[in-house]
């Protein structure tokens, strides 16, 4: 891991920068607790986890349960409570099937809960939440893995994370599944990456599909290597789903499901000609690809750990249950019983941090419970989803390159610069940003207490650019204020080259620069609103456009499920006019941020194409609605 970073070209500066305007952090602490009934040496500690994980479910929270249930553990005599440690028969079951180095064995062997298990568990509780939002339970297997591919594709718009040094784009590595959907955003690996966690929720199995040399390839292979200014597809070209004794087969790239399982794909390779002559997106898949392509199983570490099996098990009776591991000898054996294919082989190659085994604990940092030295990688990643244009102070503030050989240029006011962008960066995490997020919130199927707030963040944004539009005398103001305050600046520099001689002037122009800027909190509030009105209002416009999208989404399932039933043709009726509403409503927000799309694709660059989509299935299913 050392290496990693070195690799990926991280600096000193990034990380300076990213921790300055964050300054996240978070407790790695497991707080003590002294007050542990010793007397309790019989009673179950089990049950009251899942009343907890009811209510909290984030990686703070998690943490304090598990501790709780260690302290609780630590006094109870009986045996039947404890967590169950990997056998040695397990593991050595498991040894032939999956690459993991010794510290990984230690990870999954102990019955003892991990500094790394609170991440793993908050990260299945909220896809438990997206499960239970998909409203799928009782409906056949192929409408879950559907429901669950579409939402997937909905949430994550096809835009990779990317670097830029050297005048050279460099394309990031793979997270996460619970930070790619805080970014909304990621690659088709990715995709796969949140769709193969969902199914595990979901009580089904998901794999990879590609050659069977794809086992030592890692995330960055690229079929064509000199494509370098493309996004790395990893080794695979589908996501499989175990049903009905064959493999249905889903294209994350596409976002489409292909139209042969793999059982029939292999027998007429050229069903998917269409998509291989497609001009945009073309399928780099040939028939010899078909043939000779294997099911991959690419499980969380953590999965494999048995010490899982007894919260499974409380659990179990919860709907949805939770599911936490998986028995990778025994579904390779099922899997291959079921459908006479190969039994799959495991994604895990050798030194890649990123596959699904690895990734979270190779991005979160060693003091926090996973194995990174430290958390840059994950801080540049969050750091990422901050708009440029929070940085591109207005031109009354920033400072402009000189025109010639004897022209200095204008030094600009540099404390102010420092002041709004840091600002600017404050206030965009606060709003957008800081978990709970509003996408997290609209992900988890909190709609009510999630849009009325963002309305509201919304309007106070909206105003901002009003006066921007209405104020003619600010522009006149700001220069006028600016100007005082960079002549003051001026000074402040003439005086410090000669603070050896006169050390009180450089305090007295300080002093002087100070003071213009804490008397007029107006002009402050004029260049926040210049800096940050036109971008948090683009930001709170699509995160509305998709939250009362995917609530439509929600009434319609509703009504395509008590349509389909005659007992239940009068509640239908109902619903379908409410899902009208929903889908009006939705379309109605996709229309407000059609302004923004433009200007917001230049940095988020796949957004723009998503929202045009994700409009034209509103309209699309509101023509339905009608025409039923």
């Amino acid at each position: 891991m050392t290496k990693l970073f070195t690799f990926l070209g991280f600096g000193s500066s990034c990380a300076a920068i990213v921790v300055t305007l964050f300054a996240m952090g978070c407790s790695t602490k497991p707080p003590s607790n002294k007050s542990a009934v010793a007397d309790k040496t019989t009673e179950d500690p089990w049950p009251k986890l899942v009343v907890q994980f009811r209510r909290d479910t984030d990686v703070a929270a998690t943490r304090r349960t598990l501790e709780q249930l260690r302290i609780d553990l630590s006094s109870n005599s009986d045996p039947q409570y404890q967590p169950q440690a990997m056998s040695e028969d397990v593991e050595r079951a498991l040894k032939p099937l999956v690459l993991l180095s010794e510290q990984e064995w230690r990870e999954i062997r102990s019955s003892t809960f991990t500094g790394f298990d609170p991440h793993y568990l908050a990260e299945v509780l909220y896809l438990r939440d997206v499960v239970r939002t998909l409203d799928v339970d009782g409906r056949p297997a192929d409408q879950k893995a559907a429901a669950a591919f579409e939402w997937v594709c909905r949430q994550v718009a096809l835009d990779p994370w990317t670097t830029y040094g050297n005048n050279a784009k460099t394309y990031m590595p793979p997270f996460d599944v619970t930070s790619v959907l805080s970014r909304g955003a990621g690659s088709g690996l990715e995709r796969a990456y949140v769709f193969l966690g969902l199914l595990q929720q979901l009580g089904l199995e998901g794999v990879l599909i590609g050659p069977p040399e794809a086992a030592n390839r890692s995330w960055a292979y690229r079929i064509d290597p000199s494509k370098t200014d493309t996004a790395p597809s990893g080794p695979f070209w589908a996501v499989g789903v175990r049903m009905a004794g064959d493999v249905f087969l889903y294209e994350p790239w596409r976002g489409e499901r292909f139209p042969l399982s793999l059982s029939q794909l292999k027998a007429k390779p050229e069903a998917v000609q269409a998509w291989r002559d497609d001009k945009v997106l073309p399928l780099a898949l040939s028939a010899a690809d078909i043939a000779e392509a294997i099911a991959f199983y690419a499980p969380p570490l953590s999965a494999l750990a048995t010490r899982w099996k007894r919260l499974e098990q409380e659990f179990a009776k919860e709907a949805p249950p939770l599911r936490l591991t998986l028995d990778l000898p025994a579904a390779r054996a099922a899997f291959a019983d079921a459908t006479k294919l190969p039994a799959p082989q495991v994604w895990n190659a050798a030194g890649d941090p990123f596959t699904p085994t690895r990734v979270a604990s190779s991005t979160i940092a060693k003091t926090d419970g996973g194995n990174a030295p430290t958390a840059e990688l994950r801080d540049r990643y969050r750091f990422s989803m901050v708009p440029q244009p929070l940085f591109t102070m207005p031109d009354n503030v920033r400072p402009r390159a000189s025109s010639g050989p004897n022209d200095a240029g204008d030094p600009g006011i540099p404390e102010l610069y420092d002041l709004l962008r840091g600002r600017c960066v404050a206030a965009y995490d606060e709003l957008f940003l800081k978990a709970p997020t509003p996408r997290e919130r609209f992900q988890r199927g909190q709609f009510t207490e999630t849009i009325p707030v963002l309305i509201e963040k919304r309007k106070s944004l909206t105003a901002g650019m009003e006066r921007l539009r209405t104020d003619r005398n600010r522009g006149e103001q700001l220069a006028e204020w600016a100007k005082a305050i960079r002549d003051a600046y001026t000074q402040l520099l003439r005086a410090r080259d000669k603070q050896a001689t006169n050390p009180s002037a450089v305090l007295e122009a300080q002093a002087k620069v100070e003071q213009l800027m804490k008397n007029d909190s107006t002009k402050l509030e004029a260049l926040f609103d210049t800096a940050f009105a036109e971008a948090g209002n683009a930001e709170a416009t699509y995160l509305l456009a998709c939250g009362m999208h995917e609530r439509a989404e929600q009434a319609h399932r509703r009504y395509e499920r008590l349509v389909a039933d005659p007992r239940t043709a009068g509640t239908a009726t109902r619903v379908k006019e409410s899902a009208l509403q929903e889908w009006s409503e939705a379309l109605g927000w996709w229309t407000r941020y059609e302004p923004f799309a433009a200007t917001q694709s230049l940095y988020f660059l796949g957004r723009a194409e998503h929202a045009k989509k994700l409009r034209e299935r509103a309209e699309a299913k509101i023509a339905d609605l009608r025409a039923r």
